[in-house]
């Protein structure tokens, strides 16, 4: 597996914490996920790179595909944004268009191709949400590389498409739980109590959430934010043990718990065109970024935190 640091978390060059995180990334040679939609993470991004090392960095990028100019249009702004001259991964987002990747004779693959062929991209691959694992079934397909949230806390792919094996070189987003903080795994019987108080009691929650998506032959990048430099330390120690020899699991039982945990709660936009054409402006705007400065640090500062739970009665 190869870790991308995910820039979706607001990133900031004003917190050292956040400039250490990102050289550590660079150091360690890991990739990065980034969308145009990130509050100030391309401008937090080139000022912590050079443009070599821009040109080494393996990007996945997210762009919308329910309409092809707009994605050519965004394809571009996101080349410049980043400073870089190809995207290595195209992360496709969207609802049901998805699917026309795998239709030859559809505008979106005519599309990709010719961005492949002027060299503004390397690959393409669909985010797939539970709800699409149907759908992708259905295709005739041999084999398919796709991106997907999944986690410890739950891998939101049905059971039918992981035991079919026609996932390869697949990517994992949310790695370390993200949209599934609040849950707690399904564990559905003693043994798997057992097993779950076992490891947690012995690993970290880093390499329970590595250890998981390890155990998934067909997860070959995945992707977690951090601002943490501590927490970067320990994803920098899991991929330099390269044997993984200090780690004796059971990855089958592993990839049950994670499968079951699985909420399916998040399904695919119905609404993709609208969704994106409401918000992207406002996400791409000063105003945005300025209110994500000003979170970041509110959160940061306790004794703000403090007078504002003490001004809107949240103390227990």
């Amino acid at each position: 597996m190869k870790f991308h640091l995910g820039l979706g978390k607001f990133y900031t060059k004003l917190d050292k914490e956040h400039r250490n995180v990102m050289r550590m990334s660079v150091e360690a040679g890991f990739g990065i996920h980034y969308c145009l939609d990130y509050p100030g993470s391309s401008k937090f991004f080139k000022s912590m790179t050079s443009k070599q090392e821009r040109a080494e960095i393996e990007t996945i990028t997210r762009v919308p595909c329910f309409d092809t100019e707009i994605l050519k249009s965004e394809v571009d702004l996101t080349l410049k944004s980043l400073d870089i001259d190809q995207i290595g991964t195209l992360q496709l987002w969207g609802g049901v268009e998805i699917m026309d990747c795998y239709n030859t004779n559809s505008n979106l693959y005519e599309t990709l191709m010719s961005l492949k062929e002027n060299g503004k991209i390397n690959s393409f691959v669909p985010q797939v949400y539970y709800d699409q694992s149907s759908l992708l079934l259905e295709k005739s397909i041999n084999t398919a590389s796709i991106a997907f949230y999944g986690s410890p806390l739950g891998i939101h792919l049905s059971k039918e498409l992981i035991s079919k094996n026609i996932l390869t070189d697949s990517i994992a987003m949310s790695i370390f739980g993200g949209i599934d903080l609040g849950n707690n795994p399904v564990l559905l019987t003693e043994e798997e109590k057992n097993f779950w108080y076992n490891l947690t009691s012995k690993y970290s929650w880093t390499d329970i959430s590595l250890l998981t998506l390890e155990s998934f032959g067909f997860i070959q990048r995945v992707v977690g934010a951090t601002g943490s430099t501590k927490h970067m330390s320990e994803i920098i120690n899991y991929f330099n043990n390269t044997t993984f020899t200090n780690f004796d699991i059971n990855s089958e039982m592993l990839k049950k718990i994670a499968i079951q945990s699985c909420s399916k709660n998040h399904m695919a936009p119905s609404d993709a065109k609208e969704r994106w054409i409401n918000n992207h402006d406002r996400l791409r705007s000063t105003e945005v970024f300025v209110k994500s400065l000003a979170y970041h640090y509110i959160k940061k500062n306790k004794t703000i935190q403090n007078s504002i739970d003490t001004l809107f009665n949240r103390r227990k």
